[in-house]
C-alpha cells in the first residue's frame, strides 16, 4: 500500500513538473517595446527602483498586469514596465495588401497608437515630413504600416489627410506667419510642442459683452499674436480651431492626447451680470506650476486686475493627460476691460506674457 501511495505522489509530481512551464507560457505575452529608454522598476509604480532600459526593437515576456503595468524578468528577477509603451508583436503586417495610398506627417513628435483613437496605447512616435503606407480609416484616424513591419494609428488632423471635422484650415483673412528666426536670438522654446485652444467657436458664441461683442471672435483676434510669438520662440504650435467653426469638447482634449503636448492653453474671455467685474485669471486642474508661471508673467505684462490662479475642473483641464491650463484673458463685459483688450497693445503684451510665463515653466 505504501509503495503505491509514493507511486502515485511520483506521478503526480512527474506530471505538474511536465505541465507547469506549458501552463506558465500558455499565460505569458510577448510584446515589443514602442519607444526608447523605457525604463524597468522593481514594481508596478514610478517609485520603484530603475533596474534597466528597453528600447525599440526589445521585446518583453509579460506574466502578469497591475494597475497600468506589466510584470516580466529582468537578469532573473520580477520586474515592471508602464503598459502604454508595449505592444503585441502580433500585429505585423505582412499579411495586408500593398496600398499605394500614403500619408504625411504634418506635426512633429505625433503619437502613433495601438488602435483608432487616445485610449489605445502609444507604441510610438512619428518624425515631421515622414510618410506611411495606408491601410485602413477609422473615422478620424489612420492604419499605416510601421517600418519595422507592424501596424500602428495616427490621428488624421495631424497628417496631410486631415479629416473634415478635424482641425479647420487657416483663415484666408489673418494666416499665421512662419518667422524666420527667434527674436531673442536663442529659440528658448525649441522642441516643445504648444497646444492653443480658442474658445467656442460656430453657433457657441460663448459669453456676449458690451457693443454685442461675442467672445468667440475675441479670442481670434489675438490667438494669431500669440501663435507668432511663440513660433519666434521656436515652439511648434498647433491649434484646436483656425476659423469660426465649433469644437467639441472631447475633440479639443483628443487633439492635445494625439500630440506629444508639451503644454494646453485654452484661450477665453470672462463675463458678468456685475459690470465692475473685471481682470485676468488663469485656471488649472492638476498643474498648479504651469499655471502660476502664466498667470505671473501676466501680471507682469499686462495693465488689468491680477485675479490671480483658480483649481476648477473644466472638461479640458480634468480630461487632459497634458499639462493644461485655461486663461481668461479679461472681461468683455466690463468697458474698461474691453477697451484695453481691443487694443493693439493688448494683443501683443498677451502673446510676450504667454510666451514668457512657458518659458519660465518649461526652464525652472
Amino acid at each position: 500500500m505504501r509503495k503505491r501511495s509514493i507511486f502515485i505522489t511520483t506521478t503526480i509530481i512527474f506530471l505538474l513538473l511536465i505541465l507547469f512551464p506549458t501552463m506558465i507560457s500558455a499565460n505569458e505575452k510577448t510584446y515589443d517595446v514602442g519607444t526608447t529608454n523605457l525604463l524597468i522598476r522593481s514594481g508596478p509604480s514610478i517609485e520603484s527602483e530603475v533596474l534597466g532600459k528597453l528600447n525599440p526593437g526589445d521585446q518583453v515576456k509579460v506574466f502578469d498586469e497591475s494597475n497600468g503595468w506589466y510584470q516580466t524578468y529582468y537578469n532573473g528577477k520580477e520586474a515592471w514596465v508602464a503598459s502604454q509603451f508595449l505592444f503585441q508583436g502580433k500585429q505585423k503586417s505582412v499579411t495586408s495588401p500593398p496600398s499605394s495610398e500614403s500619408v504625411s506627417i504634418s506635426a512633429t513628435g505625433v503619437r502613433i497608437r495601438s488602435g483608432p483613437g487616445t485610449s489605445y496605447s502609444i507604441i510610438g512616435f512619428t518624425t515631421l515630413g515622414e510618410t506611411f503606407s495606408v491601410l485602413d480609416k477609422n473615422n478620424d484616424w489612420i492604419k499605416v504600416s510601421l517600418p519595422n513591419g507592424n501596424i500602428g494609428w495616427i490621428a488624421s488632423w495631424l497628417t496631410n489627410q486631415q479629416a473634415s471635422e478635424a482641425i479647420p484650415k487657416a483663415r484666408s483673412n489673418k494666416s499665421i506667419q512662419e518667422p524666420s528666426k527667434s527674436i531673442s536670438g536663442n529659440a528658448s522654446l525649441s522642441g516643445y510642442n504648444i497646444i492653443l485652444d480658442p474658445g467656442h467657436g460656430g453657433n457657441d458664441s460663448g459669453a456676449i459683452g458690451v457693443g454685442n461683442v461675442y467672445e468667440k471672435d475675441m479670442v481670434m483676434e489675438v490667438v494669431d499674436d500669440i501663435t507668432n510669438r511663440l513660433k519666434q520662440e521656436g515652439a511648434t504650435v498647433l491649434l484646436t480651431r483656425s476659423n469660426d467653426t465649433r469644437i467639441e469638447l472631447p475633440k479639443r482634449v483628443a487633439i492635445s492626447h494625439a500630440y506629444q503636448t508639451h503644454a494646453f492653453i485654452s484661450l477665453h474671455f470672462n463675463a458678468s451680470p456685475i459690470i465692475s467685474a473685471n481682470g485676468i485669471s488663469t485656471h488649472y486642474y492638476s498643474n498648479q506650476n504651469l499655471a502660476y508661471q502664466v498667470q505671473n508673467a501676466i501680471a507682469q505684462h499686462l495693465n488689468l486686475s491680477d485675479r490671480g490662479i483658480r483649481q476648477d475642473s473644466f472638461y479640458v483641464l480634468r480630461n487632459n493627460q497634458n499639462p493644461a491650463i485655461l486663461i481668461e484673458m479679461g472681461f468683455i463685459t466690463n468697458p474698461s476691460d474691453l477697451l484695453k483688450i481691443q487694443s493693439k497693445d493688448y494683443q501683443s503684451s498677451i502673446a510676450e506674457a504667454i510666451t514668457q510665463g512657458l518659458i519660465s515653466y518649461f526652464k525652472n
